[in-house]
C-alpha cells in the first residue's frame, strides 16, 4: 500500500517515438468502427456522442518538427497571417519574419513549415500530432472548421540528422505574439533555465492554455515545458487504462488520456494512415479536446481550465497500483466534463488524487468531501482573501478530529493525517472559493519501518511494522542486533506471511550485507528457529513493488 501526501491550495497549478502502422490503420478505416474508438470510449465519448456547437473562435499553435501543408485533412484548418502577404519577400507586418503568412520555421528561419523534400517520413511528427488534434475537433464539434484554426510552428532544422525540437521556446514567444489561445507542445526535455521559465510565464500572463507531454523516458523525472505549473501536463494510457509503457509519471503530471498507437495522418502524400504512441499522442489527444470544449463553452476562462479538467477525471489507481498519485487527477471523462459545465457545478465528493473542492457563495453552509482510504498524510494550503473560517473534519481509521482555519491560517501550510476529510464553512461567501488538493506519492520504503535500527536489548520483538495492514511495497528495512559479547542471539518467528521467494527476510552473521548469510526466509510457513554465530546479527527485510501480504513477527533473545 502506498500512502500519498495531499496538498490543498487555491492556486491553479497549476519528443516521442513514432512508427508507421499501415496495416492496422487500413483495417481500422475499413471497418464500421471508427479508428481510435477505444480511446474515445475510454474518455466517455461513445460513437453516438452528441456533438457540440463551437461558439468561440480558437487558435491552436502546434509547435513541432514539420507539417505537411498539402495534406487534404489539414487544409482548411491552418491559420494565415493577413498582415503579411505571401511570397512577396517583404516583411509586411515588420515583425522580423519575411512572408510569415502560414506559420514559421524557427530552426531554419524561413516561412516553410513543410518537411524537407526526400525526408517526409522522418519529419512527420508534427503532421501526426495535427491529425490527432483534428480528430478530437471532429469528434466533439459540429462545426470545427468554422471556429478552430491551427498555427503550424516548425522547430526542427531541415539540416539536422534528427527531428528533435530545438527552438520550441522561440516558437512559444511567437505564438504569444500571434495571440494564440492554446499551445500544444508534444515534446519535452532539454535544459530548463530562467530564460525559458520567463517564456512560459509570459504565456501564463497572456492567458494562453498550454498542453504538453510529460515525456517518454519511463521516468519520474520532471520534463519541461510540461512540468511548469501553468502547463497542463499529460501522461499516456494504453487500452487497459494502464500507464503506457514509455510514459513518464510523477507528481508533476496533471491528467492522463489515451496515447497508445493512436491512428492518425500519414507523413507520406496519398499513403495510408499511420500511428503515434506515447505522451506526444496523449498531449495531442487532450489538445483537441481542450480546444473543442473551450470553443463550445465560451464563458470558460483559461484560469478555469485546469480545474474543470481535474474535476472531471476518474481515478486510475485500480489499474495502476504502482503509480498511485503519479498519473495526475486520473483519466479525463469528457461526458462528466460537459455535464459539469452545463450544470455549472462539479461533484461535491472526490476520489481522485487531485482536484478542486468548491465552496459556493450560494449556500449558507457548504460541505465538500474527499475520501482517500489509501492516502494517509495530507498537507493543506488553501488560500483566500475572504475573511472566513474553514472547518476541516478529518477521519483516520474512523477516528474523527476537527481543525478550524482562520484567514491568516488559510495562507499557511497545514498538515494532518487522515484517510478522508470534509471541508465546510458556515459564512456567506462573496464568491466561489476553490480549495486545491493534490495527492503526492511518498516513499513507502520506510512507511512501517526505518532503513536501519540498532537494537542492544537482551531480548525483544521485531515486526515488519504494518500492524493490521499489509506491509508496504518496496520495503527496505534493517535491524542491527547486538547483545553481550561472548553471547549469541536466538531468533524465533511467531508470524510469517510474505510473497514466497520475492519478499524476503535475510539474516546475516554481522551488520553488513556483505557478511555471511545465516538464512533467507519467505512464504507462509513459520521458519525454523536459528541461533547466530556471534553476538551480532543483521535482519534485512526487502519487498518488491507489486503484491504484499500481512507480514511477519519474530522474537529474539540473548543466549549462551
Amino acid at each position: 500500500m502506498r500512502p500519498l501526501l495531499l496538498m490543498i491550495n487555491i492556486n491553479l497549478r497549476k519528443p516521442s517515438f513514432f512508427f508507421v502502422f499501415i496495416s492496422l490503420a487500413s483495417i481500422a478505416f475499413g471497418q464500421k468502427t471508427p479508428p481510435n474508438q477505444w480511446a474515445w470510449d475510454q474518455v466517455g465519448v461513445k460513437s453516438d456522442f452528441k456533438k457540440l456547437s463551437g461558439r468561440r473562435n480558437i487558435t491552436i499553435a502546434i509547435i513541432d518538427d514539420a507539417f505537411l501543408i498539402e495534406n487534404a485533412a489539414l487544409k482548411g484548418y491552418f491559420k494565415t497571417n493577413p498582415k503579411d502577404l505571401p511570397d512577396n519577400h517583404i516583411d509586411d507586418d515588420h515583425n522580423g519574419k519575411v512572408d510569415d503568412y502560414l506559420g514559421w520555421d524557427f530552426s531554419d528561419n524561413d516561412p516553410n513549415v513543410n518537411p524537407p523534400q526526400g525526408d517526409l517520413r522522418r519529419f512527420g511528427h508534427g503532421t501526426k500530432v495535427a491529425g490527432i488534434v483534428i480528430e478530437g475537433l471532429n469528434r466533439l464539434l459540429l462545426n470545427p472548421k468554422d471556429v478552430i484554426k491551427i498555427l503550424p510552428l516548425k522547430s526542427s532544422s531541415d539540416t539536422r540528422n534528427n527531428n528533435y525540437i530545438t527552438d520550441g521556446y522561440e516558437a512559444i514567444k511567437y505564438a504569444i505574439e500571434q495571440k494564440a489561445d492554446i499551445i500544444v507542445c508534444c515534446w519535452s526535455g532539454g535544459i530548463f533555465d530562467k530564460e525559458k521559465e520567463e517564456v512560459l510565464r509570459a504565456a501564463q500572463k497572456a492567458g494562453i492554455i498550454m498542453v504538453a507531454s510529460a515525456g517518454n523516458f519511463v521516468s519520474e523525472k520532471e520534463q519541461f515545458p510540461g512540468a511548469y505549473s501553468w502547463v497542463i501536463n499529460t501522461a499516456a494510457l494504453n487500452s487497459n487504462f494502464q500507464k503506457q509503457q514509455v510514459s513518464n509519471y510523477g507528481r508533476f503530471v496533471d491528467i492522463s488520456v489515451p496515447g497508445d498507437s493512436l491512428i492518425t495522418l500519414s507523413t507520406i502524400p496519398n499513403a495510408p494512415n499511420s500511428s503515434l504512441s506515447g505522451t506526444s499522442a496523449s498531449a495531442a489527444f487532450l489538445g483537441g479536446i481542450v480546444a473543442a470544449i473551450f470553443s463550445a463553452f465560451p464563458k470558460i476562462t483559461p484560469q478555469e481550465c485546469d480545474r474543470i479538467l481535474k474535476n472531471a477525471s476518474d481515478p486510475l489507481e485500480t489499474y495502476n497500483p504502482l503509480f498511485k498519485g503519479k498519473l495526475g487527477s486520473g483519466v479525463l471523462n469528457v461526458k462528466k466534463l460537459i455535464h459539469n459545465l452545463e450544470a455549472q457545478e462539479s461533484s461535491p465528493e472526490f476520489h481522485t488524487p487531485k482536484g478542486y473542492i468548491g465552496l459556493s457563495k450560494n449556500k449558507r453552509k457548504v460541505i465538500a468531501h474527499a475520501k482517500y482510504p489509501e492516502y494517509k498524510l495530507i498537507n493543506s494550503q488553501p488560500q483566500t482573501q475572504q475573511n472566513i473560517n474553514v472547518l476541516i473534519e478529518k477521519w483516520d481509521n474512523q477516528l474523527k478530529s476537527d481543525t478550524i482555519l482562520n484567514l491568516a491560517q488559510l495562507n499557511l501550510p497545514f498538515q494532518f493525517k487522515a484517510d478522508s476529510f470534509v471541508v465546510s464553512t458556515n459564512k456567506n461567501l462573496k464568491s466561489n472559493i476553490y480549495l486545491y488538493f493534490e495527492a503526492m506519492a511518498i516513499d513507502s520504503s520506510y512507511l512501517y519501518c526505518t532503513e536501519t535500527l540498532h537494537l542492544t536489548d537482551k531480548r525483544g520483538i521485531i515486526t515488519d511494522g504494518s500492524g493490521e495492514e499489509n506491509y508496504a511495497n518496496n520495503s527496505n528495512c534493517k535491524w542491527e542486533l547486538e547483545v553481550s559479547k561472548e553471547k549469541r542471539i536466538k531468533i524465533t518467528f511467531e508470524e510469517m506471511d510474505t510473497e514466497a521467494k520475492i519478499d524476503q527476510i535475510y539474516i546475516f552473521s554481522d551488520y553488513g550485507t556483505e557478511s555471511p548469510i545465516l538464512a533467507i526466509f519467505s512464504g507462509q510457513n513459520l521458519p525454523p528457529q536459528i541461533t547466530t554465530w556471534t553476538h551480532k546479527a543483521l535482519i534485512w527485510f526487502v519487498s518488491n513493488g507489486a503484491i504484499n501480504y500481512k507480514g511477519w513477527k519474530l522474537r529474539y533473545e540473548e543466549v549462551d
